[in-house]
C-alpha cells in the first residue's frame, strides 16, 4: 500500500466516524444516555483507526453495535435512527476491511518482490562460482601440457621376438 492510501485510510475512517457520531446527536429518536454511549465508542473507534490500531477499533465498533442493540431492546433508539448508526458502524467496519485488505496485498506483494530479488541474487552468486571455476579450469590447461601420445602397440603374430628377421619355418 502507498504512503498516501495509508494517510488516506486511518482519515477515511475517522470522517466516518465523525458522520456515525452526528448520527448520535440528541434527539427525540435517541435518548441522551444512549447518545452518550455511543460517542464515546465511536471516537475510541475513530481515534484506534487513526493511530492504525485496527484490533482496538474494531473492539469499539462492536461496543458500539452492542450498545446499539441494547438501547434498541430498551426502546432507548427508533428504528429508524437504529438502522441509520447500524450502517454507519457497518460503513467504518468496511473502511476498516479495506484498509487491513489492501496493507495484506501490499505486504504479499513486497514479499513477493524480496524472493524474486533473493532468487536474482542467488542466480547471480551461481553464476559468479560457474565463471570463476570455468577460468580456474581454463588457467590450469594452459599451465601444463596435454601428455605425450602413447606409442603404437606393436601388431600381434609378426617376427620371432629374436630381432633377427627370421620368421617362423623359415631357414636360413
Amino acid at each position: 500500500m502507498s504512503a498516501s492510501m495509508r494517510r488516506w485510510m486511518p482519515a477515511a475512517v475517522v470522517v466516518a466516524a465523525i458522520g456515525l457520531l452526528a448520527g448520535c446527536a440528541p434527539a427525540p429518536d435517541l435518548r441522551s444516555e444512549v447518545t452518550q454511549g455511543l460517542r464515546a465508542e465511536v471516537l475510541e473507534a475513530a481515534t484506534a483507526a487513526s493511530a492504525g490500531d485496527e484490533t482496538a477499533a474494531r473492539a469499539a465498533l462492536d461496543e458500539a453495535l452492542a450498545a446499539l442493540e441494547r438501547a434498541a431492546d430498551d426502546d432507548g433508539v427508533t428504528p429508524s435512527r437504529y438502522r441509520q448508526i447500524r450502517n454507519a458502524i457497518a460503513d467504518v467496519r468496511a473502511q476498516l476491511d479495506a484498509r487491513a485488505a489492501a496493507e495484506a496485498e501490499a505486504a504479499r506483494v513486497a514479499a513477493e518482490a524480496d524472493a524474486a530479488a533473493a532468487q536474482e541474487r542467488e542466480a547471480a552468486e551461481l553464476a559468479a562460482r560457474l565463471e570463476q571455476m570455468q577460468a580456474e579450469l581454463d588457467r590450469a590447461a594452459a599451465e601444463d601440457p596435454a601428455p605425450p601420445a602413447p606409442e603404437p602397440a606393436p601388431e600381434p603374430g609378426k617376427g620371432n621376438d629374436k630381432g633377427n628377421g627370421k620368421g617362423h619355418g623359415k631357414k636360413g
